[in-house]
């Protein structure tokens, strides 16, 4: 699996990393300044654990936001258990 990180405004991709772990992901982003990362102001992920906990560390002044589709698959899938 990859990672891919987009501007949020203009939605072109800053970049596509090999791999989703913390560590590729903190070693990409630790390229910026801190200065730069707490500029950030809002981050869009999926549900996957690990990059909460590195958005965090990484963008402390960021509101993370999960993305709707995630959110209502999440959902349908406690549905589909659910049902009878």
């Amino acid at each position: 699996m990859s990672f891919i990180a987009q501007d949020f405004d203009s939605r072109q991709i800053i970049t596509i990393l090999d791999g989703r772990t913390q560590a590729t992901i903190r070693n990409h982003f630790l390229r910026y300044s801190r200065q730069v990362r707490n500029g950030v102001k809002v981050i869009t992920m999926d549900m996957f654990s690990p990059y909460y906990d590195i958005a965090r560390k990484l963008f402390p002044n960021a509101k993370i936001i999960l993305d709707r589709f995630h959110i209502v698959q999440h959902l349908s899938r406690a549905m589909c258990r659910l049902r009878i």
